[in-house]
């Protein structure tokens, strides 16, 4: 004898389609899952226990935790997207822009000497990267071989 589904009621004012998906596309591993509209702004979840004797009430449980953990998560990543392009920019060799933050707090005299500054570091870094093609201080560039040498043979 099968049980009739759980039926869970979701906002989507508060999660969007593509998060009620991947949660509950993350319970198929315990229960059977159909997703269903239910109107304009809402959808129904209809969770079939996969083996008998599991608990109706935990499917619920579980469906809204993995559903706050998700919209948690998008949050998250749409937060952090401008941070991630910039650091994935840096590691593929992209120079960042050379503006240079204005500091409100600083006089026009005092961002002066701060640009002047920040171009002389940057001109020394330029000539010492320059100077030095080809350095490899922590041998990341040497062969197995190179390091280690030739493997012995019996």
């Amino acid at each position: 004898m099968t049980k009739p589904p759980i039926s869970v009621s979701v906002d989507l004012r508060v999660y969007d389609l593509e998060t009620v998906r991947i949660s509950a596309h993350l319970l198929t591993d315990e229960f059977h899952v159909l997703l269903v509209p239910a109107g304009r702004s809402a959808a129904k979840v209809l969770l079939t226990p996969k083996r008998p004797g599991s608990a109706a009430g935990r499917g619920e449980r579980r469906l809204r935790a993995v559903l706050d953990q998700e919209l948690l998560r998008t949050r998250v990543a749409e937060n952090n997207q401008k941070l991630r392009e910039h650091v994935i920019g840096l590691a593929m060799g992209r120079t960042p822009p050379a503006e240079t933050p204005r500091d409100p707090a600083l006089s026009a005299d005092q961002q002066a000497e701060l640009d002047r500054l920040i171009a002389e570091v940057e001109e020394e870094l330029h000539k010492e990267a320059k100077s030095a093609p080809g350095k490899d201080p922590l041998g990341i560039l040497k062969t197995w071989e190179e390091q280690h040498g030739r493997k012995r043979t019996a």
